[in-house]
């Protein structure tokens, strides 16, 4: 799951707090979760990109992960105001050129695009650049990105 939002400028410091204190661990006590992260921008892009791996795309529609989001924490519904132009979606895995690195990347670079011709060609020469560890290649679940809940 990838989840790309500004976050209003006097809320900043929270929100880094409850999500590193609170949404974080409690998201990946989720079974099925493996990791959560959260990137910052350093460009014209949104704030913060908040990113969480899973054993597969079904652990977003699983009955803990949802009832989870319905049931959102006293904090949570506080910070949620807080997101302004959100873009959250829930992603499998394509492709993969290369491997993790051995400690989590501090810098990772996203581009959103939609699908044409020539994405494995694509992805083999990003992954053939000079310090890029790995590549990888998602496409969006719509089905289970467009879940509805009240944390959403």
């Amino acid at each position: 799951m990838a989840f790309w939002a500004d976050i209003d400028a006097a809320q900043k410091l929270e929100f880094q707090e409850w999500h590193n204190c609170e949404h974080i661990p409690e998201r990946i006590s989720i079974p099925g979760f493996n990791t959560g992260r959260r990137y910052r921008s350093r460009g014209d892009g949104p704030d913060f990109l908040m990113f969480y791996e899973t054993d597969t795309v079904a652990v977003f529609a699983s009955d803990a992960y949802l009832a989870r989001l319905n049931d959102p924490t006293p904090w949570t519904q506080a910070m949620l105001p807080h997101f302004q132009n959100p873009s959250r979606n829930i992603y499998s895995l394509q492709a993969e050129v290369g491997a993790a690195a051995e400690i989590e990347a501090i810098y990772i670079h996203t581009l959103r695009f939609n699908q044409g011709a020539a994405l494995e060609d694509w992805l083999h020469a990003v992954g053939a650049v000079d310090d890029v560890h790995r590549a990888r290649l998602y496409r969006v679940d719509e089905a289970i990105s467009n879940i509805m809940t009240l944390e959403r």
